[in-house]
């Protein structure tokens, strides 16, 4: 039904928050009920249908209902959790099991969520609308509200580390709630609950305590239990009275730092101390019968020497843990939610997590070494999204689901490798969507859904709703290990990782040439001689075209270089006498007239190795490899790459870089959504498939093509030479063994 609806949501070219947030809680959530269903009745229901047909009770399933769990750890507005309550609702309807407060079924109304929206429409689909006056008005009114009221307190749980996003949150859920507000009397509205205690505020990311720390002995020594905390949270809830709600939460802060100051006792690193500590107590503190040698008083000496170090060692790591300022705001799992805990205290995790994390490179946690020594995952200097993804693994339930929306960059970056291949390797993967590019973000955009019940001949469904008629493609999980990058997001279906597969076996076009970027010119600078203090300041020679001032680091004089010129027009002289290159001026097979540069200027001998008498340069901002041969010496930009010390000819290079080929394994590897601006890395074109072996007549024919392509470039730029660059194309499939099959395949998906 929702992919009936899927075009009546887009907003011009993206879809609109409210859908996405909408068909991510129904796909995540909906089989997270299932899941829940099937593990309380031993059942083994694949669907609603299937559910519907096999419940018979309607209080016992709307109990199984209401114990799920749902967290978004980076909780923002609350956007997710209003789209959860209301799926919620929603699937109580289509089970049949939304109740009246008196136990009565709501048979003939039909509950649904539009646009985000909750919409109740009776039998005769006019849309419900409080009147306390009718008595059936009040039924529904009342029924609606608590049943919000009971999956707010139950089921919704939400961490941010911003104390006014939590605060808006909570007013979303308050809202949600007085929506359906009733009438007790003529004059009086039902009260409000506490719902606040589920939202909190702190740093999801950081814990000091792990949440497999063990709680049996802080249960053992504290005369507080599990239950006894469960139930200080539920009088909270309930609490009629700012003074019974500051008891409660005086109460529970007592609770948890017992909880606290047990576990902490228990810590490896305090054991240790205390037990090194007792071994030097013992060692100085005996009484020898005889005089020690010389030999056992030095050993004696290494002894003490030895476990003072490691004394001073413990004390210092434990005081930097304590001090450290990583941990500020750190959010305790293992305490704050003691609805996922089970009667040993237990963390047993999250039926759902879901949610949408900041992306963002600039957090001081993502420098620290804190998420590999805690959860050994080595995302160092990476964007702090792919945090939430391991953090989110951790709090999951065993048989959970997880659905998040993060940047398309984590399907395709190297940098995220070996957490895809976890992903693919680990876990189930249910759905990927690709949402395309939202206004004022820099990336595509997916959503990433997988259960922690892995099957190893899974088959996930894959969603390009940035294309119009959207794709919707099956693919086997087991076919993303089949790449060397395990790619999940642009055009893939299975027989284009078959492909993808086939031309990895190639080697790489880094084993038959070396591939450098062009010059820097930011980085070079001049010293200019201040004419007011006679010392000297740096100037640098980026780019400029006219003559450029600066200031004197030294007294603030203004001083004006005699020539700072390093780069002309298009035109040589004296002075400007070395021709480069810029990616601009770059084409397929030809290239624009260059400009004229000033080296005398530049310290660039560092990188002069890279430039030949023949070039062969591929420009950098593209959305795949794009290059030709400058069949002269000179320069480039760092817009170019320069492919030099070729073993094989650089015409059979070139043509293998500008192929249809080369273009299909760019974009489904390594392109990044096509309305972006994109670029070429140097890793990505290192490791485009190279062929294994080239005979003579087909180096030969390529060569001749090639210089087919230049002759009649020469003459006329604008020439038409896509003939001749189809010849091209079908040498280059036979160099892979492409069949006809996958060469229309090929050729579709660049199309």
């Amino acid at each position: 039904l929702i992919f009936e609806k899927i075009n009546g949501y887009k907003d011009g070219s993206f879809f609109t928050p409210g859908f996405i947030t909408m068909y991510m809680c129904r796909e995540a959530i909906r089989k997270a009920v299932i899941q829940k269903f099937n593990e309380e009745k031993q059942w083994n229901c694949k669907d609603m249908t299937q559910l519907y047909n096999k419940i018979e009770d309607t209080d016992e399933a709307n109990k199984i209902v209401n114990s799920l769990k749902i967290c978004d750890p980076a909780v923002g507005s609350g956007h997710f959790l209003v789209s959860a309550l209301n799926e919620i609702i929603a699937i109580k309807n289509d089970l049949r099991i939304l109740n009246d407060r008196q136990g009565r079924r709501l048979k003939e109304y039909d509950v649904e969520v539009e646009n985000d929206e909750l919409i109740v429409t009776d039998e005769d689909g006019v849309i419900f609308e409080y009147n306390p006056r009718s008595r059936e008005s009040q039924r529904i009114q009342e029924a609606l509200f608590h049943e919000k009221q009971t999956i707010i307190e139950n089921c919704l749980f939400g961490v941010d580390i911003n104390p006014n996003s939590v605060k808006i949150c909570r007013l979303r859920l308050w809202i949600e709630l007085l929506k359906n507000a009733y009438y007790k009397n003529e004059n009086e509205l039902e009260t409000l609950p506490n719902i606040d205690i589920n939202i909190k505020c702190g740093n999801s990311l950081v814990s000091r305590f792990s949440i497999d720390a063990n709680l049996g002995k802080a249960l053992k020594k504290s005369k507080w239990t599990i239950d006894s905390y469960r139930l200080a949270v539920s009088t909270y809830r309930n609490a009629r009275s700012r003074e019974e709600k500051r008891e409660m939460e005086r109460l529970m802060t007592d609770i948890k730092n017992d909880f606290r100051s047990e576990i902490a006792s228990n810590d490896p690193k305090l054991a240790r101390l205390h037990k090194i500590k007792g071994q030097l107590f013992t060692l100085t503190n005996q009484v020898a019968l005889f005089e020690q040698t010389k030999k056992e008083k030095s050993e004696w000496n290494k002894k003490v020497e030895k476990l003072t170090h490691e004394i001073n060692k413990l004390e210092t790591e434990i005081e930097e843990i304590k001090n450290n300022k990583i941990y500020e705001n750190a959010f305790e799992w293992r305490f704050e939610f003691p609805e996922v805990l089970n009667e040993e205290g237990d963390f047993v995790g999250f039926d759902v997590v879901i949610g949408n994390p900041p992306w963002s490179s600039k957090e001081q946690l993502i420098q620290s070494d804190y998420v590999l020594e805690k959860y050994g995952v080595n995302i160092k200097n990476l964007n702090i999204f792919a945090i939430f993804l391991v953090i989110g693994n951790h709090i999951l339930h065993s048989k959970g689901y997880f659905n998040m929306l993060i940047p398309e960059v984590f399907s395709r970056n190297e940098a995220y490798l070996s957490q895809r291949k976890l992903i693919v390797e680990s876990f189930k993967i249910i759905s990927i969507s690709n949402w395309g590019q939202f206004p004022d973000v820099a990336s595509n955009t997916i959503s990433l859904h997988y259960s922690k019940a892995f099957e190893s001949d899974n088959s996930f469904i894959y969603n390009n709703f940035e294309d119009s008629p959207s794709k919707i493609n099956e693919i086997k999980q087991s076919n993303l290990l089949k790449t060397k990058t395990v790619v999940f997001s642009g055009d893939i279906n299975n027989n284009i990782l078959d492909i993808i597969s086939k031309l990895e076996k190639h080697p790489k076009l880094s084993s038959v040439c070396k591939i450098k970027r062009g010059i820097e010119l930011g980085q070079s600078t001049n010293l200019i001689k201040c004419d007011n203090c006679q010392k000297h300041s740096e100037l640098s020679t980026k780019y400029y075209t006219n003559r450029k001032s600066t200031t004197c680091k030294h007294c603030g004089s203004t001083i004006i270089p005699e020539d700072a010129f390093s780069i002309s027009q298009p035109q040589p002289n004296e002075i400007y006498k070395t021709k480069i290159y810029s990616g601009r001026l770059i084409s397929k097979y030809d290239c624009s007239e260059p400009l004229w540069i000033r080296t005398d200027l530049l310290d660039i001998d560092y990188k002069l190795d890279i430039f030949e008498n023949e070039n062969l340069f591929v420009k950098r901002i593209s959305s795949n490899p794009i290059g030709t041969i400058i069949k002269q010496r000179a320069l480039a930009f760092n817009t170019i790459y320069s492919l030099y010390n070729c073993t094989v000819n650089k015409k059979v290079v070139l043509a293998i870089i500008n192929s249809t080929l080369t273009e299909f394994y760019y974009k489904n590897v390594f392109t990044l959504g096509s309305t972006l601006t994109t670029q070429v890395t140097i890793s990505g074109l290192s490791d485009v498939p190279f062929p294994k072996v080239i005979d003579y007549i087909q180096n030969e024919r390529i060569i001749k093509f090639v210089d087919k392509i230049f002759e009649s470039k020469n003459q006329n730029p604008s020439a038409d030479t896509t003939t001749l660059e189809s010849e091209i194309d079908q040498l280059v499939y036979e160099l892979y063994g492409l069949t006809e099959e996958e060469i229309g395949i090929v050729e579709g998906s660049v199309r």
